[in-house]
C-alpha cells in the first residue's frame, strides 16, 4: 500500500526496514503536523481560555469511532496505567474468598495488576486454560465460573502470537452464566475497526503508539455504569467538584477518573489521527496487511530450522526461534543490516515458559509496509543464519 506509505517520513530513510509495530507503529506526518500546530497553541484544557472545546470534540470523536459514549473514554497515559486503574478501582469491590480468571498468555501490563489485587485482598487467582492453538478453552472457562468469580480478564490478540480471539462468542457464554467483570486488552486489535459495543465487555484498554499515535497517551474504554464503580487511583485537579477538610465530592466521568493536566497533544493528535485514517478503506488496508503476513509465514516455514510460534492465521504478527541458535544474536546482527525486529520475552514470561523458549524473534508489520520489506528481511536473515553456520 505505497499510498499510505507515503505518509510516513520516517519511511524515507530506505537502510530502514521497521518490523516492530506490534511495540510502536512509526508516526504518521498527520500527527507530526498536529504536533507542531496545537505546540503553538495558547493555554490549556478545563480551565478558562484554551482548547477545551477542541480537547472535548476530540473525546467525541473517538468514543463515535469505537460506539461508545463521550462518558465512556477516559485518557489515561497507556494500556499499563488503564488496567491499573481498573484493578486498583475495583478493589473495594472484592473480597477474600472471591475469583480472578485471567489466562497465562496476558501481556505483563495486563496480568500484574490482577495478581496484586488477588494478593491483597487474598482471593483466588485462577488460569484460563488456553488450546494448543492459542483459542481459549470455552468448555473449561465456562464450568470456572462459580458465584466466587467477580472478574474475568483476557485479551482481543496476543502480542506474542498474534492469535485473535472470538470475543464476541466468548463474552456471550460468560454473561449467560456470569455477572462477573470482564476485562479486555485491546492493545494488539485496534487495526480493526472495533464496535465495542458488540462485544460488551465492561472495561477495555490500548495505547495510542500501537495505533499511529503519540507515546504517553491511552484510553481507559468501557459501560459507563462499570466506570461509575470505579475508584479513582489518581486523585488531584480537575477530577473534584467541591473539597472540604474532611472529604470530596467526586466529578462525574469522564474526569472524575482523569486527575491532573491531560496529554492534550496527544489526545488532539490522535483525533486526527483518525480522520486520517478513516480516509482510506479500512478492509482494504487490513487484507493487504494479512497478505504481508501470510507472505513472510510461509517463506520462513521452508526453513527447517526456524520453529514458527504465532498463529498461522495472524494478522501482523510472525514469531519464530532458529534451532540452536540465539534469538538475541541473530536480532542482533539483523539490526546492523537494517533490519528492526523485536527480541526477547516480549513481557509474557508466563506464555514463554509454557512454551519452552527463553527468547524469541518478533515480526510485526503494519499498513505502512510492503512487499519489499518482506524480501529484505528474509535476505537478511538468510545472510545471518549463514554466518552461523
Amino acid at each position: 500500500m505505497d499510498n499510505i506509505r507515503k505518509h510516513f517520513s520516517a519511511l524515507a530513510q530506505d537502510e530502514i526496514v521497521y518490523l516492530d509495530s506490534a511495540a510502536t507503529t512509526l508516526k504518521p506526518d498527520v500527527l507530526i503536523q498536529s504536533i507542531n500546530d496545537y505546540a503553538q497553541c495558547v493555554g490549556s484544557v478545563h480551565r478558562g481560555f484554551g482548547l477545551t472545546v477542541e480537547f472535548e470534540q476530540a473525546r467525541s470523536d473517538i468514543a463515535h469511532y469505537f460506539n461508545l459514549k463521550p462518558t465512556e473514554v477516559i485518557f489515561t497515559s497507556g494500556t499499563t496505567a488503564s488496567m491499573n486503574i481498573v484493578a486498583f478501582g475495583l478493589e473495594h469491590l472484592i473480597k477474600q474468598g472471591d475469583s480472578i480468571l485471567i489466562t497465562d498468555s496476558e501481556h505483563h501490563s495486563n496480568f500484574l495488576p490482577w495478581q496484586r489485587l488477588a494478593v491483597r485482598k487474598k482471593a483466588h487467582f485462577a488460569k484460563i486454560k488456553i488450546n494448543k492453538n492459542f483459542d481459549i478453552d470455552r468448555e473449561s472457562l465456562i464450568n470456572q465460573l462459580d458465584n466466587s468469580v467477580k472478574i474475568v480478564v483476557l485479551h482481543l490478540v496476543s502480542n506474542v502470537t498474534g492469535y485473535k480471539q472470538d470475543i464476541k462468542n466468548i463474552v456471550a457464554k460468560i454473561r449467560a452464566k456470569s455477572s462477573a467483570f470482564i476485562v479486555l486488552d485491546i492493545a494488539q486489535g485496534v487495526f480493526d475497526t472495533l464496535d465495542l459495543k458488540e462485544f460488551d465487555c465492561d472495561f477495555y484498554a490500548f495505547s495510542a503508539h500501537k495505533f499511529y499515535g503519540m507515546t504517553g497517551l491511552g484510553f481507559l474504554l468501557g459501560k459507563e455504569s462499570s466506570l461509575e464503580q470505579l475508584e479513582p487511583l489518581f486523585l488531584g485537579g480537575k477530577m473534584v467538584d467541591s473539597v472540604n477538610w474532611d472529604s470530596c465530592k467526586l466529578s462525574k466521568l469522564p474526569h472524575r477518573l482523569e486527575a491532573g493536566t491531560p496529554h492534550i497533544l496527544g489526545v488532539l493528535g490522535f483525533q486526527r489521527v483518525l480522520q486520517w485514517y478513516k480516509s482510506f478503506d479500512p478492509n482494504s488496508l487490513n487484507q493487504h496487511l494479512r497478505a504481508l503476513t501470510q507472505e513472510l509465514f510461509d517463506a520462513l516455514s521452508k526453513n527447517p530450522a526456524i520453529t514458527l510460534i504465532s498463529s498461522a492465521d495472524a494478522k501482523n504478527i510472525v514469531t519464530f526461534v532458529v534451532d540452536g541458535i540465539s534469538s538475541s544474536d541473530i536480532a542482533d546482527i539483523l539490526e546492523k543490516q537494517g533490519i528492526i525486529v523485536r527480541v526477547g520475552k516480549l513481557c509474557s514470561e508466563l506464555l514463554m515458559e509454557k512454551l519452552g523458549h527463553r527468547s524469541v524473534i518478533r515480526v510485526s508489520l503494519a499498513h505502512y509496509n510492503n512487499k519489499d520489506d518482506i524480501q529484505k528481511f528474509i535476505n537478511a536473515l538468510d545472510l545471518t543464519l549463514e554466518l552461523f553456520e
